[in-house]
C-alpha cells in the first residue's frame, strides 16, 4: 500500500472515531434530558439517519458495477445491518445512558480488542497471528482493562 493511502485510511478512521464519539455523547446528554423518551421510538431515527448519511457518500463517490456479493456475502450484510449494528448499537446507546462518561470512553477502546479476539478465535484467523502481535493485543487489551477498573474504583470513591 502507498503511503498516501495508508495516511488517507487512517485519517477517515479517526474522523469516523470522533464522529462516533460525539454521536454517542451527544445522544447520551439528549437522552438522559428526556427521560419519558423511550429508546426504540427514537433510535431508528439515528439508524436511518446513519443509512441516508451512507447512501448519500456512496452515490457521491462510489461504484456500483464491480459489487456482485454472493449468497452467503448478503447473509453477512444483513447480520451487520441488523444484528451488529442495528441491535448492537441500540443496545450499547442504550447503556451509555446508563453510565459515566469515563467508562463509556474505555469501553468504545476496548471495542477493537474484542473484535480481534472474536476475530482470531471465533472465526479461526489465530493461526495467522505471529507472537508480536498477540503481545501487542494482550498489552493494549491490559491497558484498556486497567483504565476500565481504575475508572469504577474512582467512581465507587466519589460517590462515597
Amino acid at each position: 500500500m502507498p503511503e498516501g493511502e495508508f495516511w488517507v485510511g487512517f485519517c477517515l478512521m479517526q474522523l469516523a472515531n470522533v464522529a462516533f464519539a460525539v454521536g454517542q455523547v451527544t445522544y447520551r446528554r439528549w437522552r438522559r434530558s428526556r427521560p419519558e423518551v423511550q429508546d426504540g421510538r427514537v433510535f431508528g431515527l439515528l439508524h436511518l439517519g446513519g443509512a441516508a448519511f451512507a447512501w448519500l457518500a456512496f452515490v457521491a463517490a462510489g461504484d456500483l458495477e464491480p459489487i456482485r456479493p454472493s449468497g452467503d456475502q448478503w447473509l453477512a450484510l444483513g447480520y451487520l445491518g441488523v444484528v451488529a449494528s442495528g441491535l448492537g448499537f441500540f443496545w450499547w446507546n442504550k447503556g451509555a445512558t446508563k453510565t459515566s462518561s469515563g467508562a463509556l470512553a474505555a469501553f468504545n477502546n476496548a471495542v477493537v480488542p474484542l473484535a480481534m479476539i472474536v476475530s482470531l478465535f471465533v472465526f479461526g484467523e489465530a493461526s495467522e497471528v505471529d507472537f508480536a502481535t498477540a503481545i501487542s493485543l494482550l498489552v493494549g487489551g491490559g491497558a484498556i482493562l486497567a483504565a476500565i477498573v481504575w475508572g469504577a474504583k474512582l467512581r465507587v470513591k466519589n460517590e462515597k
